[in-house]
């Protein structure tokens, strides 16, 4: 068998996908099977079995071999679906992967198709089939199908591909509308089939061993060329998206003629139902039911007049018949008179039973102007008011419309969120979320997705994230649930959101994920609805601001929106808590002090989100004294309570280097607040933190599927406080530069004025407050910058080049001056919210002074390593340390190629280890080992390729590198062979040194280093 068509339907009909795997499954014959025994659990006829395969020619060289005799194989299908679980298995020898199939793991499909049987309760032959099926095809206004496969009994396989692969997400909707019209257009077919994204189906050119004998599986000779676009098939299916609806017949006069032509008013009346349904249980599914009895139809029209009595002719309730239900829904209007509303539902009556008049639709309610309709959640299903009651008998029998409902009628007549529902799901009353399905009564049944109420769903890009509430617990608790997309399409979902508080018993599991997906895909399909921004910081839209983000909101000059999720314990540190008051009281103690310096901390927790309008990626601004308890760490406290807590947000050197960074890219524009920074050991690991993130970006790094993560940056201010100054330990790190001093604004807390602190226990209580009571202060901060982006960047550039212009600063002090602009524009802006009353004139003073101090300070203290004087005092050090044990001291060293000249050994070498250097006294020569030099740079945190190349600029005649030779030739020690890179330093001629004593003397010089 050439297989010829089973390859071409493999190819087409099944998505096949990178990653994934497409199942064929067969059944084999169960040799133990006891036909005296019933055919159960422990006693099949016969084994599914299965495998997966990742190409279409696997998957036809495995059916070659179960079509080839050889296997006892017998009827063989096809998934629909990739999926995404397959299991290795080895058997034999063999390795092979054993197929797993469920809708939960589908990864993709491309196909939809129906099942159209010949048989008893279907069609009695083929030909009657596909004549319906044409005509079914027509009515509908679809594609002719891609192919059909007969399944050997007469049935067939109706396949219509798509041109493009979609998740079970996407696919289901169009699927149940397949569904949905075959219903309506009394297409007989196995729905269950058409909305099964893991359905079997036979493979052509295989057998159907249902019957004796078997009979082939075979395609249609005719398949078109090109699949379905998907968006025709969306729109074709339109009309049927929504819960299943079972098709009407003809609405027939009593005699058997056709009922009498229809009237506008009555276009869109669905056929007459019984029982009769209870009106109170319509009224909270139904808008237009509801305002009529609750108002008496004070402001209904003729139409819609008409339309309630109409209504009533199909009701009755406890309180009543449909009589009194019609003047119920009267009496409220003006011009309602009892016996024109009594003639009018005798009218009703006979024309329903006459003319045979159904159940008004809602389209017809909408039609006759109802504005309750647009707003309706079950509008779309374009059933009919009737259909979302019940029915008096189940009333009186005391059943609820839905098993897993609160009582009767428990459906919203508006939604609960501010974007309707995906069909079919609708709110109830209490904000849960129920799938609203259409019964063969022509009546509504809702069944619950899950027990908490849900709302306020939002999606998150890169990565993509499910975000919603859930009220939680008879209290009303509201948790913040997000699951990203990989784990909802997961079996593990509901240990997600388990972890969050929200627990998923058994019979909800797979009702809420299919919802939760349906919910995602509605989402995506929403203008703005995704969410693109970071979670806290400057949003920024295609190169132009947007908002500023803080507290989950993106706030804007416009209407707020949601905003990415952090973490949840960066959530937790950061999201307001209590009120602003106690934290104005808080700040009122740093700023009625009156002293600047620690003013500026304070302006500083403002000020960062300003740094974005100065060009610089962000400074670091170090307040120390040696002194304690005098308000330093106070005053720290307050400034991170503007944003978040004031001891968990803040920052600590026990906190991994990973950790700090990580948290950088996510606060981005927040300020970073060290505070108590003590010892060297402590001020050199902040130092080395400091530097990253001044730098404004974290290291690139991978993600678990190894493809390159977007790296986190920033924009902000790096606040630390310490108990002695941080620039000696910059100097010492970076000593071939002033980098240090100028990335650092630092200045000194002087103790206070005599009289200036205020009573320490009065103090304590007020900044206590603060641990229950921030985060108000930056919220109110963060409207205010989403609002006035663009005035604050023009404010902040005239406060920059005033500042230095006035200072004269150069660019390399650029910091500085970015540092004092947020600073002293930070302040204005917190006082001019009212947050603050900080003395902005004394801050810019004493921001200005210490500029002029720090510059002073660097002009002082900086030491340049590249001056020659500074280059001889180290090069002495390195000589100085290496004389007595590694030192090799000669008359003469031999230069040029063949056989060393034999040279004389100077001065005792019976301590002489392995020779580093070889100093040729006569020829005032120093050979030095360059990785033994460049490792000795290192060691001192001194830039050895730096140095090396300085050293060849202030000696360019005198120093030659990477020269290969032998340290000890020529002398007693010479090995042979063993040559390594040296440095040459001819020293003949230079102020470096006249004697080999004068190694001490010059490393004199290295005591100016930091």
């Amino acid at each position: 068998m050439a297989l010829e068509a089973a390859r071409t339907y493999l190819e087409h009909v099944v998505p096949w996908i990178e990653g994934s795997h497409v199942n064929l499954h067969w059944t084999v014959p169960n040799r133990k099977f006891d036909q005296n025994k019933p055919e159960g659990k422990g006693n099949k006829k016969f084994y599914l079995n299965g495998m997966a395969f990742t190409s279409p020619s696997a998957a036809i060289d495995q059916l070659t071999y179960l079509t080839g005799g050889r296997a006892t194989a017998q009827d063989i299908y096809a998934c629909m679906s990739s999926q995404q679980l397959a299991e290795t298995k080895v058997v034999g020898g063999r390795t092979y992967l054993e197929a797993k199939r469920g809708t939960e793991f589908v990864a993709g499909i491309k196909a939809l198709y129906i099942d159209l049987d010949v048989k008893a309760d279907s069609y009695a032959t083929p030909g009657a089939a596909f004549g319906e099926l044409r005509r079914f095809i027509a009515e509908v206004g679809l594609p002719r199908p891609t192919l059909a496969v007969s399944s050997g009994t007469g049935g067939a396989h109706i396949y219509w591909v798509l041109d493009k692969v979609l998740p079970r997400a996407e696919w289901q909707p169009l699927a149940n509308a397949l569904a949905e019209a075959t219903r309506r257009h009394g297409l007989k077919v196995d729905s269950n089939c058409t909305v099964d994204s893991a359905r079997l189906l036979r493979v052509p050119e295989t057998w159907n061993y249902k019957g004796t004998p078997p009979l082939p599986v075979t395609m249609g000779k005719v398949i078109q060329p090109n699949d379905v676009p998907l968006d025709d098939i969306r729109r074709i299916l339109l009309p049927y998206m929504g819960a299943t609806v079972v098709r009407l017949p003809t609405a027939m006069a009593p005699s058997g003629k056709p009922a009498l032509p229809q009237s506008e008013l009555s276009a869109g009346i669905q056929a007459p139902q019984a029982p009769p349904i209870d009106i109170d249980s319509i009224k909270p599914l139904c808008g237009f039911v509801a305002t009529a009895l609750d108002t008496g139809g004070q402001s209904y029209a003729q139409p819609l007049w008409n339309l309630t009595t109409l209504l009533a002719t199909f009701t009755q309730s406890a309180r009543g018949d449909g009589r009194w239900a019609a003047h119920e829904m009267a009496k409220g209007h003006p011009g309602y008179d009892l016996g024109t509303t009594d003639a009018l539902y005798d009218r009703k009556v006979a024309e329903r039973d006459v003319r045979n008049i159904g159940w008004p639709s809602c389209s017809a309610v909408q039609n006759a102007g109802c504005t309750s309709c647009a707003t309706c959640p079950l509008n779309h299903l374009n059933k009919s008011p009737l259909s979302f009651g019940q029915p008096v008998s189940v009333v009186a029998s005391g059943a609820a419309a839905s098993p897993a409902g609160p009582g009767p009628g428990t459906v919203s007549a508006a939604p609960a969120a501010p974007h309707p529902l995906p069909s079919p799901y609708v709110y109830r009353p209490s904000g849960v979320i129920a799938r609203a399905t259409v019964q063969e009564d022509n009546t509504v049944k809702l069944i619950d997705v899950c027990p908490y109420p849900l709302h306020s769903a939002w999606v998150q890009q890169s990565p993509w994230v499910l975000h919603f509430k859930a009220r939680l617990g008879a209290h009303g608790f509201e948790a913040n649930i997000s699951i990203q997309t990989t784990h909802l399409n997961s079996r593990e979902y509901a240990k997600h959101l388990a972890a969050q508080g929200l627990m998923v018993a058994r019979q909800y599991g797979p009702l809420l994920q299919e919802f939760l997906m349906a919910w995602v895909h509605d989402i995506q399909q929403r203008r703005d609805a995704v969410v693109s921004s970071s979670p806290f910081g400057w949003s920024v839209l295609n190169d132009v601001i947007d908002g500023f983000v803080y507290d989950g909101r993106v706030w804007t000059g416009g209407a707020d929106k949601p905003a990415a999720s952090p973490n949840q314990v960066i959530a937790d540190q950061y999201s307001p808590r209590g009120s602003v008051e106690p934290w104005k009281d808080a700040a009122k103690v740093i700023t009625d002090q009156r002293r600047p310096a620690l003013d500026a901390i304070l302006a500083g927790s403002f000020g960062a989100p300003l740094m974005r309008f100065t060009g610089q990626s962000g400074s670091v601004m170090s307040a120390y004294s040696i002194s304690s308890g005098i308000g330093k760490s106070t005053t720290a406290d307050v400034a991170q309570s503007v944003w978040g807590h004031p001891k968990k947000a803040m920052n600590s050197l026990s906190d991994t280097q990973n950790s700090v960074i990580n948290k950088a890219g996510t606060l981005r524009s927040l300020p970073l607040i060290w505070d108590e920074l003590k010892g060297e050991d402590q001020k050199e690991a902040f130092m080395r933190l400091a530097f990253q993130i001044s730098g404004g970006k974290e290291k690139s790094r991978l993600n678990a599927d190894s493809t390159q993560r977007d790296p986190g940056t920033w924009q902000t201010m790096v606040i630390v406080l310490a108990n002695d100054s941080l620039l000696g330990s910059m100097q010492k790190r970076l000593r071939s530069t002033d980098a240090g001093i100028l990335r650092v604004f630092e200045y000194e807390v002087p103790d206070p004025p005599a009289g200036a602190l205020q009573n320490h226990g009065v103090v304590s209580r007020l900044i206590a407050r603060t641990h229950e009571n921030y985060g108000h202060a930056g919220l109110i901060y963060a409207k205010f910058l989403g609002v006035n982006h663009a005035r604050c960047a023009a404010e902040m550039a005239k406060v920059q080049d005033a500042l230095t212009v006035k200072l004269k600063a150069r660019n390399d002090e650029r910091f500085w001056i970015a540092n004092m602009a947020c600073c002293i524009q930070g302040a204005r802006y917190a006082n001019e919210l009212g947050l603050t009353q900080i003395d902005v004139q004394g801050l810019t003073k004493f921001l200005i002074a210490t500029l002029l101090t720090l510059r002073s300070q660097r002009e002082a203290a900086t030491v340049n390593i590249m001056k020659p004087e500074v280059l001889e005092g180290i090069l002495a050090q390195f000589l100085g340390e290496m004389a007595a044990k590694h030192t090799l001291t000669t008359d003469s060293i031999p230069m040029g190629p063949g056989r060393p000249k034999s040279c004389t050994a100077l001065g005792d070498h019976t301590r002489l280890d392995a020779v580093y250097v070889r100093h040729a006294k006569d020829d005032k020569i120093y050979v030095i080992s360059q990785p033994v030099f460049h490792d000795w740079l290192t060691r001192r945190e001194l830039p050895a390729f730096t140095l090396m190349k300085a050293l060849k600029d202030a000696y360019p005649a005198a120093v030659r590198t990477g020269v290969l030779r032998d340290m000890t030739s020529g002398t007693a020690w010479f090995a042979g062979g063993m040559r390594t890179q040296t440095v040459e330093f001819h020293y003949a001629g230079t102020t470096f040194r006249k004697a080999a004593g004068e190694v001490e003397e010059s490393a004199k010089l290295v005591t100016a280093l930091p």
